[in-house]
């Protein structure tokens, strides 16, 4: 038995004849792959936090930026406007990990991707320890991060549904890509890690104790203190 391809459809900008698969609002195969930006590609970029709603004042997740999944995980649903050319006006979507039920994996990832965003949109270098460089790494609430312009290497992966997609893999830093001091020695992916790792809110509001800065702002000892 012949499977069921839907509707037959013209795109009206490339003219590629497509079927809808019965989605009500199908995409253009080739229109949506010439959209993709080439994968390892670095362009500067605009950040939109979309706001889930989501709060922890202990931890200082405040003014509802951040978003929580069916499955108990908290995470920053980030949309990127790339600025530079040849991409100019092109969009693509991002989760930023803060903590995970499954262990410390998605929230060490997601502080070292935003320690490399404000490394970026600061211009400073990822090593650079100064009080100056150090004051710019402290945010008073996740807000602070949206509308930031940095630059990104963008990676190109295939989607659940089949179709190619860009996702934003690091910030780019004056030294180069983001990359943790310690990365060279550690597979932030292995069991090792997850297995050594602390509960991220445990950990989270115990550096904060030990920062004895002003506990209405989310320091950046407390947000990326593995990285410092």
């Amino acid at each position: 038995m012949a499977k069921n391809l839907g509707d037959k459809i013209v795109c009206p900008k490339c003219k590629t004849k497509f079927y809808s698969m019965g989605k009500r609002k199908a995409s253009c195969p080739k229109c949506q792959k010439d959209n993709i930006i080439p994968d390892g590609s670095e362009v500067q970029v605009k950040l939109r936090i979309r706001s889930g709603g989501y709060n922890d004042f202990k931890l200082g997740w405040t003014d509802g930026m951040a978003s929580e999944g069916k499955a108990g995980a908290i995470y920053l649903n980030c949309e990127f406007s790339v600025l530079s050319p040849p991409h100019v006006g092109k969009n693509f979507f991002s989760l930023i990990g803060l903590h995970s039920p499954k262990g410390p994996w998605w929230g060490n990832k997601g502080r070292e991707l935003i320690r490399g965003i404000l490394n970026s949109s600061n211009d400073i270098d990822d090593q650079d320890r100064s009080v100056e460089a150090i004051s710019v790494r402290r945010l008073k609430s996740l807000k602070d991060l949206d509308g930031a312009v940095f630059r990104v290497k963008v990676k190109a992966v295939k989607g659940d549904d089949g179709r190619w997609k860009n996702e934003f893999d690091t910030a780019v830093v004056k030294d180069g890509i983001a990359e943790r001091p310690d990365a060279k020695n550690k597979d932030l992916n292995s069991k090792e890690t997850d297995r050594r790792g602390l509960d991220e809110v445990t950990q989270a509001q115990s550096d904060v104790s030990q920062c004895g800065c002003d506990r209405n702002e989310i320091c950046y000892f407390a947000l990326v203190k593995k990285y410092l």
